[in-house]
């Protein structure tokens, strides 16, 4: 709304007292006057909008009230449009036995059309910022499952904190991107999926190195120390060969990582 004001020319008045609620609304002073923006929930609690009235219909679009001086004087109504890349975010992330969950603030109806556009296999809709945390702690009690929570804005920064790994979208709010674990330079919706596909292959290879050191190590120690020896006259490995393969234990732990470097993100 700003670029399109600036691009008409149009003149931004000084704002004073503003005072933000994520997730609710946000108010000010303009030129002496008062300004409310936010849910209907927000403008009622400040007396603005009786209980009974209900909204025009308005399918798929999520409305922000606008009030001046306590009078209500106009409905935004706005399209929310997945980004471009989201649909193959969400398929390479079901292709890795990943559900995904939408946590929004939207109308419910909003976020059900966005979902099935997109093929997210679950949403929560109309929630504050405080819903969310509750829903990533209930999810990591009753599923004992790991949460990974991908966010962007203010009202994600609580769930983030809250998820045993918080993404954060690197164009995002500074209040979000504090709260990550992960945090994606790129706007890109498929770097998701390739944060995780690494985690993954760096596990992978963590492991293999661990299986490897701790197998050769079982061996070559007894070997070198003599214990096959004394114990049933077998074979005995000589100090400079026992260094040897030592080093080339090394060498191979090293080799295995570094084949990572190879590694290439899932493609859509």
């Amino acid at each position: 709304m700003v670029r399109e004001a600036k691009r008409r020319g149009l003149e931004l008045p000084p704002t004073e007292d503003v005072q933000a609620e994520p997730g609710h609304g946000i108010q000010g002073r303009v030129n002496g006057h008062t300004l409310l923006l936010g849910t209907k929930r927000y403008l009622t609690e400040r007396g603005v909008i009786p209980e009974a009235w209900s909204p025009p219909a308005c399918p798929g679009q999520s409305l922000i009230y606008v009030a001046v001086d306590g009078e209500l004087l106009a409905l935004l109504a706005t399209v929310d449009q997945p980004r471009s890349d989201a649909k193959a975010a969400i398929n390479a992330l079901h292709r890795m036995g990943i559900k995904t969950i939408m946590l929004t603030g939207d109308r419910r109806q909003v976020a059900a059309e966005i979902a099935a556009k997109i093929g997210i296999d679950d949403i929560r809709a109309e929630l504050l910022p405080s819903d969310k945390t509750l829903i990533v702690q209930d999810i990591q009690k009753t599923e004992k499952t790991i949460v990974a929570m991908v966010g962007d804005g203010i009202n994600d920064a609580p769930a983030l904190s809250q998820a045993d790994v918080g993404i954060a979208i690197g164009a995002g709010a500074d209040v979000a991107i504090e709260s990550a674990d992960i945090v994606l330079t790129g706007k890109q919706l498929m770097d998701v999926a390739a944060a995780i596909a690494l985690c993954r292959a760096t596990l992978r290879v963590i492991k293999q190195n661990l299986f490897w050191a701790l197998a050769f190590n079982a061996i070559g120690i007894p070997l070198a120390a003599g214990v096959f020896t004394a114990l049933f006259g077998g074979p005995s490995l000589r100090p400079v060969f026992a260094a040897l393969a030592m080093a080339c234990s090394s060498l191979v732990v090293v080799g295995n990582a570094l084949r990572l470097r190879h590694w290439r993100p899932p493609q859509p």
